[in-house]
Parts: structure tokens; sequence; C-alpha cells
């Protein structure tokens, strides 16, 4: 008895071929979604400490009485701890590659700081975006208390 190609199913090699198409395809878009995760952790990272920072230099100023301050270098992309009187550097953090951040509200400085007074209350504050390529994330200042908050993590697209 004679059988046509058409009802006798696959070969072989032909699932093996399939399968190999399917799995390199699964694996492309695993890497694509898996890149974006990782854009949007390290932006996270990067917001949280700068956060922490700024509480750290408000803490240290109420604590000992003095200045304490967060100095930024917003063109070459890192942003430091100081004590303002006398000046000492506590800490110098670089954002990691593919995340940068700029003053919020299209201010175009090269440099900003933050100050904080020993009674925990900030001159200098500005709200400062923080973007890697696809997200942004803004961190707020509050104008009375000094306090720093970050805004929910958005795609850059929207506003």
């Amino acid at each position: 008895m004679k059988t046509d190609k058409a009802t006798q199913g696959f070969t072989l090699m032909e699932l093996v071929i399939a399968l190999a198409i399917v799995t390199i395809l699964s694996g492309g878009v695993l890497v694509a979604v898996g890149g974006r995760s990782g854009e949007r952790r390290n932006l996270h990272n990067a917001s949280v400490q700068l956060q922490a920072d700024i509480r750290y230099a408000q803490r240290r100023a109420i604590v000992e009485g003095q200045r304490y301050g967060i100095e930024f270098n917003f063109e070459q992309n890192y942003y430091r701890v100081v004590r303002n009187n006398p000046r000492e550097v506590l800490r110098t953090v670089e954002l990691p590659n593919g995340i940068t951040f700029r003053l919020a509200a299209n201010h175009n400085a090269a440099t900003h700081q933050l100050s904080y007074l020993p009674r925990g209350t900030v001159s200098g504050h500005r709200n400062i975006e923080i973007e890697s390529e696809s997200y942004k994330q803004v961190l707020r200042m509050s104008m009375g208390g000094g306090r720093a908050s970050l805004d929910e993590i958005l795609p850059k697209n929207d506003n």
C-alpha cells in the first residue's frame, strides 16, 4: 500500500530544524526583554543610590551641625558627597554606563550643588532627571524639609 507524503507526517529532520528555529527565535526575544529589564534595574539602582546619598548628607548635617551636600557634575556623569566647611569629599559616585542625569525643567547647568544646613533644610534644591536609553526617573527635592523622593520609572516617550 502506497501513501502520499501529506498523510505520513513530519520527518525527524524537519522536526529538528523547526525546533532549532523556534529555539533561536525565543532566545532572541529573551535577550531583548532581559536587556530592557537590566536597563531599568540599572536606572533604579542608580536613582536609589543617589537618593540614599542625599539622605546621608542631610542626616550628617543635622547630627554634626555642619553643612553637607552633594556636588553634581552632569557633564562627566558623577556626583560627590561633601562636607562643606572645611571642604572634604566623602565619596565620589560615577553613574553606571548608559545612565545619565541632569537638572529637570530645562536647566542646562554643567554642575550643581545641593547643600544641607545644620537644621536639615536644603539650599540649591532642584529636581534631577536620571535617564537610561529608554527610561527616565525624576528625583524630586521638597522645598521645605529637603526631602528627596523618587517618581516611578517611566518610558522616555511618556511625559
